[in-house]
């Protein structure tokens, strides 16, 4: 399956997968006993099982991920110049937010960076876009290797359910249950990878945030005309992908978002929804991760990720080399 935006630019990498999610848990016993069940039903109906659950924090998952992301790629942590930390945890490592940002670099660095090695690496936060951050880091990872800023830099995102009044991991509409993990990978211009990572495009929506309960149709305009905006901007052939990976949301949202993008809904891979619940922006590094480690993608074939947050919607196109 061949596409255009792959023959032009740079040859960027994308490669060293690695992700670290917590026990996967039953929804029932994941969620507060006063759960309503009509609410877990509904999640059931959906596609959804069972929940990531972690007892570690954010930094300690990422500390993880990133561990193996330096094994699997066999790289020397020397070679990495820099560091997209990708989060909507502000809450970073038991402090409630907003947080001091001072401490969480610092927390970030301490737990994830100098025990492998990177404490020289320059580290910047990632979190406007929220669940959607994944598609942001990639596409100033991206930037920066091309233009020659950088070499390599890690990517990562990280995030789960804080321990705080109010939050909750099955969400009231049922569109999904919040899990905990992080997933990361080296985007590269010297080190191959198992993908050539394209342009990520993005569109963002100002009028969503300001949305509020009972205007749900004027935010499902909002959703479709973000993500056709994004599919319209990325230059491929309608049918050119074998996969589409998402956020971990119900099959009726997926298969709907796979329409939008002009993907074929059983292109959708969805395995990992049963299992993991959605881990925030980590989702499609992990399902990039399990498709590549069970053989499932095969050379030459190209990958969609489809990455939103509450207001930001982007395509990534990578390509298994």
């Amino acid at each position: 399956m061949t596409s255009s935006h792959h023959r032009a630019g740079p040859d960027v990498g994308l490669g060293g997968l690695g992700y670290a999610v917590g026990a996967s848990l039953p929804i029932e016993r994941a969620v507060p006993p006063d759960t309503p069940d009509e609410l877990l039903d509904r999640l059931r109906a959906h596609g959804f099982a069972d929940c990531s659950v972690a007892r570690e924090t954010p930094a300690e998952l990422a500390a993880r991920a990133v561990a193996e992301t330096l094994a699997v790629a066999g790289t020397d942590p020397r070679s990495v110049d820099a560091v997209l930390y990708g989060t909507c945890s502000y809450w970073g490592e038991g402090h409630p937010p907003p947080g001091d940002p001072a401490k969480l670099t610092d927390t970030i660095a301490r737990l994830v960076l100098e025990p492998h090695g990177l404490g020289h690496a320059q580290l910047s936060l990632v979190w406007l876009a929220e669940s959607g951050n994944t598609g942001s880091v990639l596409r100033l990872a991206r930037a920066l290797v091309a233009s020659g800023v950088h070499r390599t830099v890690l990517c990562v995102s990280a995030d789960a359910v804080p321990p705080l009044p109010g939050e909750y991991r099955a969400m009231p509409n049922a569109v999904t249950v919040n899990g905990d993990g992080a997933a990361s990978c080296l985007v590269s211009t010297e080190i191959p990878g198992d993908f050539r990572l394209g342009p990520t495009v993005q569109h963002s929506s100002a009028p969503m945030r300001a949305l509020a309960k009972g205007q749900g149709l004027r935010k499902h305009l909002e959703i479709v005309k973000g993500i056709r905006v994004c599919r319209a901007a990325l230059d491929t052939p309608t049918d050119g992908f074998a996969w589409m990976l998402s956020n971990h949301y119900s099959r009726p949202v997926l298969t709907e978002f796979a329409t939008l993008a002009g993907v074929p809904a059983e292109r959708l891979y969805t395995a990992n929804i049963a299992r993991l619940g959605h881990c925030f922006a980590a989702d499609t590094l992990i399902d990039l991760a399990d498709l590549h480690r069970g053989g499932r993608i095969a050379p030459g074939d190209d990958v969609l990720m489809l990455t939103t947050g509450p207001s930001t919607w982007g395509l990534t196109a990578v390509r298994a080399r």
